[in-house]
């Protein structure tokens, strides 16, 4: 017989595949939720300090959405892969090559997407490191392994004062606007996909916690998820980086607001794989 053609091998390569493994939500906070953490430190990277023992490892099954990526939209499930490439770049670790090459690639990706005017990228996060330590963000740029959204809108100004002045705000923000991230891999992913959440299956008002971190003054705050059976999980089975995925974080709307859960996961056929590769913008995207 004779052996399959390399555009068959890979089709094989990417059939459709689900993976049944564990994701790490929250124990249920007392009456009172979660305190605020309160630091000093100015530093960006203070937001992420870690809390501990509340973890509440779940078996779930992730669904591999392989072969019917059209069926999963921006505006239904909260997410979408599409088709682009970004050409020119020869070191993803080049911050200069990722601010004056990626960054207006993507920039121009979520115009065409969202049907926005303007985009703002307000972080830029690269991933080349294992997290060995499995259940957690072990280093800002290894996968985090805890269900999170990143954001609330108690957030919004304290994450654009960083790369917006305050007229620029004031301008912006009297619009509406979406926060979607952009999330690439820089080569095939095998070890630590990324899972996302069908918004529809979550219930914001019981299943998301706010965990707010105050830095300097400024507040940062992100939601952490009660664990619920009706949650759907879906990923891309060796998601290739002309295949990146944006996702809705948060909404000026609030009545049609979305925070899309998300998490890395572990595959059992590939933990001992090389580590993941992948480059993520967060982009407030405003309809002027």
């Amino acid at each position: 017989m004779a052996s399959p053609s390399k555009p068959e091998a890979q089709a094989q390569a990417r059939a459709t595949r689900n993976v049944a493994t564990t994701l790490n939500y929250m124990i249920p906070p007392g009456r009172e939720g979660l305190q605020p953490i309160r630091l000093d430190d100015s530093k960006s990277e203070g937001r992420i300090v870690k809390r501990t023992g509340i973890t509440d490892e779940r078996d779930v099954v992730i669904k591999d959405i392989r072969g019917r990526e059209h069926e999963f939209t921006l505006d239904v499930q909260g997410f979408q892969y599409v088709k682009h490439r970004v050409d020119g770049v020869t070191d993803w670790r080049d911050n200069t090559q990722v601010k004056q090459i990626v960054q207006p690639a993507t920039e121009a990706l979520v115009k065409k997407v969202t049907g926005a005017s303007e985009v703002v990228v307000y972080l830029t996060r690269t991933r080349f490191e294992g997290n060995d330590a499995g259940n957690q963000m072990s280093t800002p740029n290894s996968p985090s392994h805890g269900v999170h959204s990143d954001m609330t809108h108690a957030s919004c100004r304290s994450v654009l004062k960083h790369v917006l002045t305050e007229a620029q705000m004031e301008r912006l923000m009297s619009h509406p606007f979406l926060v979607v991230n952009v999330w690439r891999p820089l080569k095939p992913i095998q070890r630590d996909p990324l899972a996302l959440c069908d918004w529809r299956s979550v219930d914001p008002d019981t299943d998301i916690i706010p965990d707010r971190r105050v830095v300097s003054g400024q507040v940062f705050e992100f939601g952490i998820p009660i664990f619920n059976q009706k949650h759907e999980w879906y990923y891309l089975n060796e998601q290739q980086p002309d295949e990146p995925v944006i996702f809705k974080q948060l909404s000026s709307d609030a009545a049609s607001n979305v925070t899309l859960l998300h998490s890395a996961f572990v595959d059992p056929d590939h933990i001992n794989d090389s580590p993941r590769e992948s480059i993520e913008m967060k982009c407030f995207a405003f309809f002027t």
